[in-house]
């Protein structure tokens, strides 16, 4: 009854963690490129599936033995994962339960409750003898039943790779903006120069390219700095906008949701340098001082 009991705790935590992701596969997948593994972001849809399905698969009792050894494994690959997207990229934020935004209590309770995962997982596999029950019919038909529809949410809240979308904007390079989707955002003067990034409040890189944005208007390489902040409606009023808002006010915002600009881009930050209204370069990445991007990037004549 207790290694039961133990299969519902579990299997619960998975499915609400899938759950939550699989509303908005593009935004785990971004989450995977700000780890730092962003060729892997094709699979999020994959690695959100596979969490719902071992999930109900240990609720519903079917090869305990084995699903509780593969939840057993994906904690301990999360765990890792957020270990080095932590120490080496300031990430304090697991995501583990998406657009649901619970669990976010930092990085000591998210290692608490990953051990505790990980012993619980741990144990059911060692202690349970075989899988070779065979599973009911009824069984069968309940786990597709959720698992066809879980499947469609993935496909349809996914975004192709960002490498997709770089190689697509960087076609952009060299147009005038109203060609482009930009004009829809903002209005530029032929006369002036502009830095245009998108950014989002949770997103470390972001926050490391703060200083350059401002250093940017500051050398005149850029006579207005204008960021679109990608929010939801769970967190436009976080901790960290307040913080923003008081220490570089002067940065011009335009507040956009996530599905609206992650049709254009797939991840953060990504900064379009305009001058002439024609957009001169695309940085994919942290964005470099100007000095640097100066030097090595744009070629003034």
């Amino acid at each position: 009854m207790a290694k039961k009991i133990i299969c519902i705790i579990i299997g619960i935590v998975f499915i609400i963690s899938g759950i939550g992701k699989v509303g908005n596969t593009a935004a785990f997948s971004n989450l995977i490129v700000q780890y730092g593994f962003g060729q892997l972001q094709i699979l999020s849809p994959v690695i959100v599936l596979i969490e719902i399905f071992t999930g109900i698969c240990l609720i519903l009792q079917i090869k305990p033995k084995l699903m509780s050894c593969c939840a057993f494994i994906l904690v301990l690959i999360f765990t890792v994962a957020f270990s080095y997207g932590h120490f080496k990229h300031g990430i304090t934020d697991c995501g583990c339960f998406g657009v649901l935004k619970i669990g976010k209590n930092g990085v000591i309770l998210t290692y608490i409750r990953n051990v505790i995962l990980l012993v619980l997982s741990l144990y059911i596999w060692l202690s349970t003898t075989n899988d070779a029950e065979n599973i009911s019919e009824r069984k069968k038909m309940f786990l597709l039943g959720i698992l066809l529809p879980m499947v469609f949410i993935a496909g349809f809240t996914f975004r192709l790779p960002s490498s997709f979308y770089s190689q697509k904007i960087d076609k952009l390079i060299d147009k005038n903006i109203k060609e482009t989707f930009l004009t829809n955002y903002i209005q530029t003067s032929p006369d002036s120069s502009y830095l245009v990034s998108v950014f989002s409040y949770s997103c470390p890189h972001c926050w490391n390219s703060i200083e350059n944005y401002k250093a940017f208007k500051s050398s005149g390489m850029a006579d207005s700095i204008v960021a679109f902040v990608l929010v939801d409606s769970l967190n436009i009023h976080s901790e960290s906008k307040n913080i923003f808002i008081q220490n570089f006010g002067n940065i011009t915002r335009e507040i956009v949701n996530n599905d609206e600009i992650l049709s254009f881009i797939q991840s953060v930050p990504t900064s379009f340098y305009i001058k002439n209204d024609t957009i001169k370069n695309v940085i994919h990445s942290e964005l470099p001082s100007p000095f640097v991007f100066r030097n090595f990037i744009e070629n003034f004549k």
